[in-house]
């Protein structure tokens, strides 16, 4: 692990960046006090969804919900809402 101050960061950036490339974790200090931390990415876990995956089967599962369930009226609604302030 790399640690920089903040002067030396702002000056070797590319160089921090070449750290990080090559797995590195740096770190940046104010007053020998830790900041920031630049770390690599992390990979998506193989078989991980994304996240239009994601979306998609959160639509699936509204379409299915739908069909499933009996349509409900405005004033069904309404009424449910009101029941309890009678």
């Amino acid at each position: 692990m790399q640690t920089f101050e903040a002067a030396q960061a702002g000056e070797g950036f590319l160089r921090m960046l070449d750290e990080v490339r090559q797995g590195q974790t740096v770190l940046i200090e104010v007053d020998g006090r830790t900041v920031a931390r630049l770390s690599p990415e992390e990979p998506e876990a193989h078989g991980a969804e994304t996240e239009q995956e994601r979306v998609d089967r959160a639509i699936a599962g509204i379409i299915a919900l739908r069909k499933r369930v009996t349509p409900i009226s405005v004033a069904e609604i309404l009424s449910a809402r009101d029941e309890g302030r009678r």
